[in-house]
C-alpha cells in the first residue's frame, strides 16, 4: 500500500500463472491477469452456526457495459427461407436487450422457436437456433436435437439478409426478405 494525499491505495501485480490460495483470513485468487485480495469474516447465523460473509472490494464490483442496439433497419420481421423451408424471422429489443424468434408453419409443429446468441453488428448478423431437451423436441414436434449456427448480411437498406448456416457440421444457405 502506499500513501498518496493523505489516502492509502492499494497495488496490483500482475502475475501470469494462476493462483488460489488462502491464507488466514484472506483469499488471494487470480482474476483477468490481476491478484486481489478478499477480505473474509465470520457471521453468526440465526441457528447460532458461523458461516463465512465477504466484503466486496472496490475492484470486485461489475460494472455494466452498455451494449449497444442495432439500427432499426435490421430489426422486424422478415420471410425467411432456409433450405427451402419457409418462415418468419422476429428481430426485436425489449427492456434493452436483443431478441430473436422463428416459425416455420410446415416444420415440426409449426411453433415459434426463440434464438439465442443474436448479434448484429457492421450489417452483419449471427444467432442460433437450438433444440437440445426432451422438452423442445416435444413442444416443437422436432424429430432430433439440432445446433444450428446462423450466419449473414444484411443489404444497404436492411430489407434483405442473405447468409449461411451450419448444421451437423454442413453448410447450407438462407436468406431473408421483406
Amino acid at each position: 500500500m502506499s500513501k498518496k494525499k493523505g489516502k492509502l491505495t492499494s497495488s496490483h501485480y500482475i502475475i501470469p500463472i494462476t493462483i488460489l490460495l488462502f491464507i488466514g483470513g484472506f483469499a488471494i485468487y487470480h482474476a483477468n491477469d490481476y491478484i486481489f485480495k478478499k477480505e473474509k469474516k465470520a457471521a453468526v447465523n440465526r441457528t447460532g452456526k458461523k458461516k463465512i460473509a465477504s466484503r466486496k472490494t472496490s475492484d470486485q464490483k461489475i460494472k455494466r457495459v452498455k451494449r449497444n442496439l442495432p439500427s432499426s433497419k435490421y430489426l422486424g420481421e422478415y420471410n425467411i427461407n432456409v433450405s427451402g423451408y419457409r418462415g418468419i424471422l422476429k428481430l426485436y429489443t425489449r427492456k434493452g436487450q436483443l431478441h430473436g424468434a422463428i416459425r416455420f408453419s410446415t416444420w415440426g409443429k409449426g411453433v415459434t422457436e426463440y434464438l439465442s446468441n443474436i448479434s448484429i453488428n457492421n450489417s452483419q448478423i449471427s444467432f442460433t437456433r437450438s433444440i437440445s431437451t426432451i422438452k423442445e423436441r416435444k413442444r416443437t414436434g422436432a424429430s432430433r436435437f439440432l445446433h444450428q449456427q446462423y450466419f449473414g448480411k444484411y443489404s444497404k437498406t436492411g430489407r434483405v439478409i442473405k447468409g449461411y448456416y451450419i448444421d451437423s457440421g454442413s453448410e447450407n444457405i438462407w436468406f431473408a426478405t421483406r
